[in-house]
């Protein structure tokens, strides 16, 4: 089904309805607009892609993955240029449900995630981010780069030593 909007932004719906109990499963949205109205907003969105997938879970229907891009534009409304472009990309897989005891396993996670956030650390150096962090180590041309940078001795000496240059 086509959605009408304010923007006149062409978008389609597809809705898949369960049979037995109409529930939704998934819907897609997708909308393309590749020709830019410089006469009324400084943003211009040239297209969308969203995903969302349902399951059910002891009888009630969860959000299960979402998946969500765009592409925006700032617009020059004077000179009717483009500024820039923006690319959006948004994933979300749940595969754990919580519905027995919920507060206590919040505030549990909450917790986890205090001590784990780089913005809430108070030294500038995070061993846990370090001990975490995921190089990827399969392209060529990275393995060359780590390996120039290793001759100095391992990375993370080499952020440490440099911190604490920074700090006195």
């Amino acid at each position: 089904m086509e959605i009408p909007n304010n923007r006149k932004f062409p978008a389609m719906f597809t809705i898949y309805i369960s049979e037995e109990d109409n529930t939704i499963l998934r819907f897609d949205l997708k909308g393309n607009q590749k020709e830019i109205d410089f006469s009324q907003y400084d943003w211009h969105t040239e297209d969308i892609s969203a995903i969302y997938i349902f399951r059910r879970y002891l009888g009630k229907s969860y959000l299960s993955y979402a998946k969500v891009q765009y592409t925006i534009k700032k617009l020059d409304l004077v000179k009717k240029t483009v500024v820039r472009t923006e690319d959006y990309f948004k994933e979300l897989l749940i595969n754990k449900i919580v519905n027995a005891n919920v507060e206590a396993v919040r505030k549990s996670l909450g917790q986890i995630s205090k001590a784990n956030s780089l913005a809430l650390q108070a030294k500038p150096y995070n061993q846990t981010f370090w001990e975490k962090f995921n190089l990827i180590k399969e392209n060529p041309i990275d393995i060359e780069i780590i390996s120039l940078f290793e001759e100095r001795g391992k990375l993370e000496n080499q952020f440490k030593a440099r911190t604490k240059k920074k700090d006195q």
